[in-house]
């Protein structure tokens, strides 16, 4: 089981879809599914079962850029949830419990030098293959990446105000007079 873990600065939604974008390339293309759990950045309203009433749309719009299949874990099933909990206990157990770090660079060499290792040095207990050489195996059955990381311009859903201003992450920006009282998007 290849891995790829990022340390990021929040939970928000462009965290979400650019981390997830950088895992894809750093896996050599897409999967057929990528499974989440149920959190605001992806589901507005969630309904039975596995199904969503409201995606956000930001991460809509960016998967649906990206070619990125999504499957979402049924509330309140831990069958489902579990290979995402234990994913989250690895890391933890694995990596960050038996550490110490100096500053935030030193987090992150350690971290790098231990997903290398864990994916190069360490075979798979349950297939005794490296998880390199299995990711390597499965190459030609991924997607392509549709568009690259950087490249991705997320489209995030605004309202201009009766002051001609758009708020966003608590910054004012001005729009012409007559963008009053309309919908918007932010690229």
């Amino acid at each position: 089981r290849f891995a790829a873990v990022s340390i990021v600065p929040n939970e928000r939604t462009e965290t979400l879809i650019r981390g997830l974008a950088r895992h894809m390339v750093e896996f050599g293309g897409l999967p057929l599914l990528a499974v989440f759990d149920r959190p605001r950045t992806i589901v507005k309203k969630g309904g039975k079962g596995r199904d969503v009433e409201q995606w956000n749309s930001t991460f809509a719009q960016a998967v649906v850029e990206l070619g990125i299949n999504v499957e979402m874990c049924a509330p309140r099933s831990g069958n489902q949830k579990g290979s995402v909990e234990r994913l989250v206990g690895w890391v933890k157990n694995g990596f960050f419990k038996p550490q110490k770090f100096v500053d935030e660079a030193d987090l992150e060499a350690k971290l790098a030098e231990w997903v290398r290792r864990i994916n190069h040095d360490v075979p798979c207990r349950a297939t005794a293959v490296f998880p390199e050489t299995r990711r390597r195996e499965e190459l030609p059955r991924l997607r392509p990446i549709k568009v690259a990381p950087e490249k991705l311009a997320l489209r995030i859903p605004a309202f201009v105000g009766p002051t001609a201003e758009v708020v966003f992450e608590g910054v004012a920006y001005m729009m012409p007079p007559e963008a009053t009282h309309v919908p918007a998007t932010i690229f």
